[in-house]
């Protein structure tokens, strides 16, 4: 499995890599309504669900979590990757002063050692 299946936020695994401030991004969308018309769509309904549960409990453990609003945006819509980037950007950006701050209380610890 790769990480976005057993661990889509390593939060964990980057301040065990010694990460003072962790800075995650979620590109994932809300929850979506649930049609379910058979076994296999409540099985993926399902699994959709807990991924949305597990991810949350992994973002509140970073210090800032960028949130681009993509979620009008299909999973793997390749079309629209200036678009996407442009989202990015402008998510990052409005994080910009969380980081500074978090970024800041960590050097003012250092320094003070």
């Amino acid at each position: 499995m790769d990480g976005g299946v057993l661990n889509n936020v390593p939060v964990d695994v980057a301040r065990k890599m010694g990460a003072q401030v962790v800075i995650a991004v979620n590109l994932g969308g809300g929850k979506k309504s649930a049609q379910v018309n058979n076994i296999f769509d409540a099985i993926v309904q399902s699994l959709y669900l807990m991924s949305i549960e597990s991810t949350a409990a992994r973002l509140r453990e970073a210090d800032v979590v960028i949130q681009p609003e993509v979620s009008q945006i299909g999973m793997i819509d390749f079309s629209r990757k200036k678009e996407l980037l442009a989202l990015g950007i402008q998510a990052a950006e409005q994080a910009l002063p969380r980081i500074r701050e978090k970024l800041s209380g960590v050097n003012a610890v250092s320094a003070a050692r």
